[in-house]
């Protein structure tokens, strides 16, 4: 009888923990209402805005992510929600570093410990904006949240949907993103542990997208092909047949990571023509 009790018992518990494993995290859970929301380069998230949001008000919408600072002149807090498939940094310059290591030193240990921490945080803390979001995918479609787009088209689970618009919008070939080192990104720790590659050279400033090792032939091909489109004067049948490479190479690979952040500020010319 107690047999027959204890197997029964350990079958509904190992039926509780295989039902609840294709779910969400449960920090996952107040990003549910953002799922199909579309990912705005260099712009945000829904109500996750870029340059906007605060570290506060994320922390309040958002409670319970691991968090990790990375401290030195600039210094960043890095926020991660369900193992990684979102990830926030909100950055300090030297400057607001100071001060907040002045007013309250060993902030980061406290706040790491308890995020609800943050209203007795100076102000400085509790105001940083959000600068860069990083979204990664579950193990499968099902335990992922993330199942909108970006606003060019790239999902997870989608394969890399690789439309017209990636051909005809000159701003998606853009070289901005090599003046933010990706140390200083949403996510960046993921990159050289999981050996992701970047397909940042075809899409507009404020967005990186990152595809899984298995697929590097395909990205390699993909990005030659698109270069060769983007680069030299092509005739309307070469450009068609670029296009279809393109589509024909991509339709196996899949997305394994999105990052948006600020881009940074156009460089203007202040110098004023002088008259001889």
């Amino acid at each position: 009888m107690h047999t027959i009790l204890k197997n029964t018992l350990l079958f509904a518990l190992l039926l509780g923990v295989s039902a609840c494993s294709g779910g969400l995290p449960k920090n996952l859970k107040s990003f549910e209402p953002l799922a199909q929301e579309p990912v705005m380069a260099g712009v945000g998230w829904g109500d996750l805005m870029l340059g906007e949001s605060t570290l506060s008000e994320i922390l309040k919408s958002h409670p319970s992510p691991k968090i990790a600072a990375i401290l030195g002149d600039d210094s960043t807090v890095e926020l991660t929600y369900g193992n990684g498939q979102i990830q926030m940094n909100f950055a300090l310059d030297q400057q607001q570093s100071y001060e907040v290591n002045k007013q309250q030193p060993g902030w980061y240990k406290t706040l790491s410990v308890d995020p609800g921490s943050i209203s007795q945080m100076p102000d400085i803390l509790q105001d940083a904006t959000l600068h860069s979001l990083s979204l990664a995918p579950g193990h499968n479609a099902d335990s992922t949240l993330f199942k909108g787009q970006s606003d060019h088209g790239l999902g997870f689970w989608q394969g890399l949907q690789i439309t017209d618009t990636f051909f005809e919008d000159n701003s998606l070939n853009f070289e901005s993103s090599c003046c933010l080192y990706p140390g200083q990104l949403a996510g960046s720790q993921a990159l050289d542990r999981q050996k992701l590659l970047p397909l940042n050279t075809w899409f507009k400033p404020g967005l990186l997208a990152y595809t899984a090792p298995e697929n590097a032939e395909t990205v390699r091909a993909v990005e030659s092909a698109v270069q060769k489109y983007i680069d030299s004067a092509q005739s309307a049948s070469d450009q068609a047949a670029l296009k279809a490479e393109v589509k024909a190479l991509q339709k196996d690979s899949h997305l394994a990571r999105l990052i948006i952040f600020e881009p940074a500020p156009a460089e203007t010319d202040t110098s004023e023509d002088t008259l001889e």
